[in-house]
């Protein structure tokens, strides 16, 4: 099973990582947010809007973005793999969850799926290379149910604070795929 530390050492698996908007890096000390009661935690990684990446001690991967949300969404290192490298577009699917409805989240997850757009964001020949050295095979159809699960599981999602103690708010966003004007047959 494939560790932070693994993929740290590649040079290769942290490059394609790169391409999916996950930089993996060395621990980061981070003074913008706390995790109540949890004093050590591995920010291993953050994305290009600003969000982090973290592991936590039982093991799950939280992310905290940059505007004010957090939350679970894998229960493992090799889950959190498999869902950026099978679905890059998890953040779209929470953002049009209308509050995490799963029906919105499933409408959603298939809009972005067709969208003609992935294939030059996320080509098909990086998405089998990165998975392959992963050792993950093929996607998921579907990574809304197992997103959906883990984000709403309150027991996983512990409380993130802003550096003045306001609490982060959760992952799902207030929109449905019909807000979206590019999905106006949604």
């Amino acid at each position: 099973m494939l560790s932070i530390k693994d993929i740290r050492d590649s040079h290769k698996l942290c490059e394609l990582l790169g391409y999916f908007d996950v930089e993996i890096g060395d621990h980061i000390v981070e003074d913008w947010y706390a995790i109540n009661e949890i004093a050590a935690f591995d920010s291993f990684g953050g994305e290009g809007a600003g969000g982090r990446y973290v592991l936590l001690p039982a093991g799950h991967v939280l992310f905290i973005s940059s505007e004010g949300s957090a939350g679970v969404i894998a229960n493992n290192f090799v889950a959190f793999l498999d869902l950026v490298s099978g679905c890059p577009y998890w953040q779209g699917i929470l953002h049009f969850s209308h509050g995490g409805d799963f029906d919105c989240m499933t409408q959603a997850e298939e809009l972005l799926r067709s969208d003609p757009r992935n294939e030059e964001d996320w080509p098909s020949e990086r998405v089998a290379e990165l998975r392959g050295l992963l050792g993950l095979g093929v996607p998921q159809r579907s990574y809304a149910k197992t997103l959906h699960a883990v984000v709403t599981n309150s027991e996983g999602n512990p409380n993130v604070l802003a550096f003045d103690g306001t609490p982060y708010g959760n992952l799902f966003g207030s929109f449905k795929p019909s807000d979206n004007p590019n999905w106006s047959a949604a």
